[in-house]
């Protein structure tokens, strides 16, 4: 496994086991338990994992606590093992801004849907307190953050239409695939 992948893991690990372990999230009571098929895409420690959800994450110890609380398979986001609209709802937080190749993963997100599926995610806020930081302490911006016009753009270029966005340190968007006659 690359480096780059490795480094992402480890810390992907060390950030959902605190999540579980500090009880911050009370995924029951913040995640909608939707009654339609859907894809944790990066589940990590199945924090936000619900009825008639599959999670998928590229971790193995993290797929292993995963299975406590559901199905969950082990893979990667830019080559999902899924028909083409195998989802009704894909929804991801505290993953997509580790990867590199974010348009593959949205591009997969979107074959995955069906048409007039959601896409729901969040995306670190370019210019808020943490992206001055990352500034500051190593004169440049990760690769990991991005403009929400920037965002704008790779969403619709795979045919999704933005329904809402909740700004902040966060964006966390919800996203419609379009539906093509």
């Amino acid at each position: 496994m690359h480096s780059y992948k490795q480094k992402i893991i480890t810390h992907h690990e060390k950030y959902s086991q605190i999540l579980v372990k500090s009880k911050r999230l009370d995924y029951k009571k913040d995640m909608l338990h939707f009654k339609v098929r859907a894809l944790d895409a990066g589940c990590g420690a199945g924090t936000y994992l619900c009825k008639n959800t599959i999670g998928m994450d590229i971790s193995k110890k993290l797929i292993k606590e995963a299975k406590k609380r559901g199905l969950v398979l082990l893979g990667d986001l830019e080559a999902m093992p899924f028909k083409q609209g195998s989802f009704d709802l894909v929804y991801s937080f505290s993953t997509l801004y580790y990867l590199k190749k974010f348009k593959k993963v949205v591009d997969e997100v979107s074959f995955v849907l069906m048409p007039r599926g959601r896409f729901v995610f969040d995306h670190i806020n370019l210019y808020n307190l943490k992206a001055l930081y990352y500034k500051i302490r190593y004169f440049r911006v990760p690769q990991f953050f991005i403009t929400y016009s920037r965002l704008q753009k790779i969403l619709l270029n795979f045919e999704f239409k933005i329904k809402k966005v909740e700004k902040g340190l966060r964006f966390v968007i919800d996203a419609q695939k379009l539906f093509k006659k």
